[in-house]
C-alpha cells in the first residue's frame, strides 16, 4: 500500500500507555511497548484456602465428599434449597443465589443436563462454583437454546449450560467534560456524586465516525455499534464530589479528545469474585453441523452456539475446566474486565464450520484479561478479539498440531480498534494474526513476543505471523470479478462480499455478513468493505471513493519480538496451498510503524528459512530510524548453527514476580531461554510448556511463587543469515 506519510500526520497520536518492564537487551524503546497487567490472585488464592465449602447435594451432614452440608450455613440462608440432582444442572441455582457472601458451592461428580430449562445462573458476586475434577463433574447440554452468559438475566439462547446475570451493570451515567488524553487517571464530570462508594466506571464516547479517527466503517443492524469499541472498563479509586473528579486507576489508553461527539462517564457494576472450577462442559449432540440455519455447518455469523458468556463480570477467573464441543465459541468475553482464564482444555469445536470460527471471543469492553496456560485442539480457530477488546493477554497456551482439522489460524485481532493485545509465550500450531480489518482498522500495540508458531495441515495458513490488509474486498478498485467459490457476484441467497477480489456490492434481500441490511434495501450505509458508501445502482455495487480520509491500514505499531516462526508476512489470502510462499504483500504494507526484531524463522519440515517479507525499503534500515524497523541483523534464520544470540531479555511483558505458581518443574525454564527465538534449538528436543505437559497427561510439579523451573533441553538457539 502506499505509505501515507502526510496523512499520517491526521492521525490521532499512538502514543502508548507504555511499560514499566526494562527492555534491556532488546533494541524496542519501552514507549513502544504498552502496559500489561498479570491476574491480581489475592482473592482467588483465598477462595482456594479459606473460603468455606458447602456440598450442594448434601443438606445435613455427614456429607460424602466431606464438605459442609449446605444446610449449616451460618443463618440457615441455603436451607430452602433442594438438593442438587444430576437431572438438572440449574438445581445448583438456589444454592448460588443465597450462599454467604465468600463461598465456594461444591457440585459433586456426576452428569448435569441442561435442556430447553436446567441452566446454570450466576446472579451475585463472591461465589464459586466448584465441580469434582474434569471428566467428574460433567454439565451436559442436550439442545442449542441455552447458554452459559454472565451479564444477562434472561440469557435463553445462544447455546451452552451456564448463565451470570446482573441485569444492573450499568445504572446511571454523568457527562464527561475533561480529562480525554492517553495516561490520564483524573476524568472530569459533571456529577462525580453518582460514583462515592462504587467500584468501576465505564466510559463511553459517541458521534459519527467520520468525526473520529478511531472509526472507519459503518455499522449495520444486528452487529455492535462501533462507538462500543471505544468503551473502557477501570476501578475507582478516588471522588471529588466538589471537584466533580473520579480518579482511575490504570488510566486511558487512547486520546478520546479526537472524537467529536458526546462522552459520558458510566457508574458500572459487574459481578465480581465468581469463580468456575473443576466442572466440564459437554454436549450430547453429535451431529453439530445440523444445527441452525445452514445444513452444511455452524455458522459462526448467525447461530451462536456458544457454552460461556462471560459479560459484566471483572476480577473473576475460569480455571482448571474443560470446554468441548459447541459451534463458533467455547467462551465469550463482553464488557469484562480483569479475568483469569487459567489451566483449562478447550477442544473440538464445531467440525461442520467453513470458516472463521472464534474460539475464545473478547468483544465489546473486554479489558485487561488473562487466557494463560490452557490447552486448545481440535477447532479451526483458537480465539479472536475485535469491536475494541483493549489490554488483553494471551499467554502459554498449547495449541497442539491439527490431524483432523484444517488449522485456519491460532488467535487473530479482527478489527474495530482492537488494541494492545499481548500474544507471550504460546506454543502454536497455525499463524497468528496480529491485525486484519475485517471489522476496520486494529488499534495500536499489538505485539507477539516470545511465541513459537509451527506449520500444521493446511487451510491457506500455517506457520507464520501476519497483518492481513484488506480481506474483504482485496481487489475492490480494479476487478470487477468474484473469483472465489461460493462468492460469485451474483445477488442471490446469502452471497456477500467476501476474499479474493470481488466487488464491493450490497446485496439486496440478503440477512447475512456486515455488508447487507436487515429490510433488504441498500443505503448509504450499506458496503461490504464500510471504507465506500452505495451509489444506488441496481447491481448494489459501491463508489470508488473512501468516505473515511485517513490511511487505510489494518494496524499500526504492532512489535514482533523473540518468536521462533515459519514467516512473518502479509496478507496470506493470496495463498493457493502450502507449498507456494507464504503472504502476497510485506508484513509492513499492511500495517504502520512495525517493529520486528530478534525472531528466528524457520520452515517446520525442512528447517529452513521459510518467508521474511517486509520492504525492501525498510530491511536495511537501523534500528529506531525509519518508519519500519526490521532492525537487520537481528532476525536469523536457523538452517546452519553458526551465530547464536546473547544478551540479556525481559522473561515477560506482563509478569514481574518470577515464575508463575502454575510453572511446571518440568517445562521450559522460565527466563529468556525457554520458549521463542532465545531459548528453541530445533537441533534438540524442544522444552514444553506446562499445558503441553498437562495434555500428555505427564506429572507437572508447581513451582510456586518466584520459583525457577528447569529447562528440558540445553543449548540456545543457532542461527545463520540475518533477515
Amino acid at each position: 500500500m502506499i505509505k501515507w506519510s502526510v496523512l499520517l500526520l491526521l492521525l490521532p497520536s499512538l502514543a502508548l500507555a507504555q511499560t514499566t518492564i526494562p527492555m534491556q537487551g532488546l533494541n524496542v524503546p519501552s514507549s513502544r511497548v504498552p502496559q500489561w497487567y498479570a491476574f491480581d490472585q489475592t482473592v482467588y488464592d483465598a477462595a482456594q484456602t479459606t473460603w468455606p465449602v458447602y456440598d450442594s447435594s448434601c443438606l445435613s451432614g455427614p456429607c460424602g465428599s466431606g464438605f459442609t452440608p449446605y444446610g449449616d450455613a451460618p443463618g440457615d440462608v441455603m436451607d430452602g434449597c433442594s438438593a442438587s440432582n444430576t437431572g438438572n444442572a440449574g438445581s445448583v441455582n438456589c444454592h448460588i443465589s443465597n450462599a454467604p457472601n465468600n463461598s465456594v458451592i461444591f457440585m459433586p461428580a456426576g452428569t448435569y443436563t441442561v435442556g430447553t430449562t436446567g441452566q446454570v445462573k450466576f446472579n451475585r458476586s463472591n461465589v464459586v462454583l466448584r465441580g469434582a475434577g474434569i471428566g467428574a463433574t460433567n454439565i451436559l447440554v442436550t439442545s442449542d437454546d441455552r447458554g452459559f452468559t454472565s451479564g444477562s438475566c434472561d440469557a435463553n439462547t445462544g447455546g451452552a449450560g451456564l448463565t451470570a446475570c446482573n441485569s444492573g451493570h450499568l445504572t446511571t451515567t454523568t457527562a464527561w467534560t475533561g480529562g480525554y488524553t492517553i495516561g490520564t487517571k483524573v476524568l472530569n464530570v459533571t456529577d462525580a456524586s453518582l460514583f462515592t462508594g462504587e467500584t468501576w466506571v465505564k466510559v463511553r464516547a459517541s458521534g459519527s465516525i467520520n468525526t473520529c479517527p478511531y472509526l472507519d466503517k459503518y455499522t449495520n443492524s444486528g452487529y455492535p455499534n462501533n462507538f462500543d469499541s471505544l468503551n473502557y472498563l477501570d476501578k475507582i479509586v478516588s471522588v471529588d464530589t466538589g471537584a466533580n473528579t473520579v480518579t482511575i486507576e490504570r488510566g486511558l489508553r487512547i486520546d478520546y479528545s479526537l472524537c467529536a461527539g458526546s462522552k459520558t462517564v458510566g457508574l458500572y457494576q459487574p459481578l465480581v469474585n465468581i469463580g468456575f472450577e473443576h466442572i466440564t462442559i459437554n454436549t450430547n449432540m453429535t451431529n453439530l453441523a445440523t444445527i441452525g440455519a445452514f445444513p452444511g455447518g455452524c455458522d459462526p455469523g448467525e447461530t451462536k452456539f456458544q457454552y460461556i458468556n462471560w459479560n459484566h463480570v471483572a476480577d473473576s477467573w475460569i480455571t482448571d475446566s474443560e470446554v468441548t464441543g459447541a459451534c463458533d465459541s467455547w467462551l465469550v468475553f463482553g464488557q469484562a474486565a480483569r479475568n483469569w482464564v487459567q489451566g483449562n482444555s478447550f477442544h473440538d469445536l464445531s467440525s461442520g464450520v467453513v470458516f472463521n470460527t472464534e474460539g475464545i471471543n473478547m468483544s465489546t469492553a473486554a479489558v485487561d484479561n488473562i487466557i494463560s496456560n490452557n490447552y486448545i485442539y481440535n477447532t479451526r480457530v483458537a480465539g479472536n478479539l475485535f469491536t475494541g477488546a483493549e489490554g488483553n493477554v494471551y499467554a502459554y497456551n498449547y495449541r497442539k498440531k491439527e490431524t483432523t482439522y484444517n488449522t485456519e489460524r491460532s488467535f487473530f485481532n479482527h478489527g474495530t480498534y482492537v488494541r494492545h493485545t499481548l500474544f507471550e509465550g504460546n506454543d502454536l500450531s497455525g499463524e497468528l494474526l496480529l491485525a486484519d480489518d475485517w471489522w476496520g482498522r486494529n488499534g495500536p500495540g499489538h505485539t507477539a513476543y516470545r511465541n513459537r508458531i509451527d506449520g500444521s495441515n493446511c487451510f491457506g495458513f500455517t506457520d507464520s505471523i501476519t497483518v492481513d490488509f484488506g480481506v474483504r474486498c482485496t481487489d475492490i478498485y480494479d476487478n470487477p470479478t468474484c473469483n472465489n467459490p461460493g462468492h460469485n457476484g451474483t445477488a442471490t441467497g446469502n452471497d456477500e462480499c467476501g476474499f479474493g477480489g470481488e466487488p464491493l456490492r450490497c446485496w439486496q434481500g440478503s440477512n447475512h455478513g456486515d455488508s447487507c441490511t436487515v429490510d433488504g434495501n441498500c443505503n448509504s450505509n450499506d458496503c461490504s468493505d464500510d471504507h465506500h458508501q452505495y451509489t444506488g445502482t441496481s447491481d448494489g455495487l459501491c463508489d470508488s471513493a473512501p468516505n473515511y480520509s485517513g490511511p487505510w491500514i489494518s494496524g499500526s505499531d504492532i512489535n514482533v519480538i523473540g518468536n521462533t516462526v515459519g514467516a512473518i508476512v502479509g496478507a496470506p489470502f493470496g495463498r493457493a496451498s502450502c507449498n507456494p510462499a507464504q503472504g502476497s504483500s510485506s508484513f509492513n504494507s499492511n500495517a504502520d510503524r512495525v517493529w520486528i526484531e530478534n525472531n528466528a524463522t524457520r520452515d517446520e519440515n525442512t528447517g529452513n528459512v521459510h518467508n521474511f517479507n517486509v520492504q525492501a525499503a525498510f530491511r536495511d534500515a537501523s534500528c529506531g530510524t525509519g518508519v519500519d524497523d526490521v532492525c537487520p541483523g537481528t532476525n536469523k534464520d536457523i538452517s546452519s548453527p553458526d551465530v547464536s544470540w546473547s544478551g540479556t531479555y525481559p522473561t515477560s511483558f506482563y509478569i514481574t514476580t518470577g515464575a508463575p505458581t502454575w510453572w511446571c518443574e518440568e517445562a521450559c525454564a522460565w527466563d529468556q531461554t525457554g520458549i521463542g527465538a532465545f531459548g528453541d534449538d530445533y537441533g534438540f528436543a524442544l522444552c514444553k510448556l506446562p499445558a503441553q505437559i498437562r495434555a500428555e497427561s505427564r506429572t507437572c510439579t508447581a513451582l510456586g511463587a518466584g520459583g525457577t523451573a528447569a529447562s528440558m533441553s540445553g543449548g540456545s538457539i543457532t542461527g545463520g543469515s540475518a533477515n
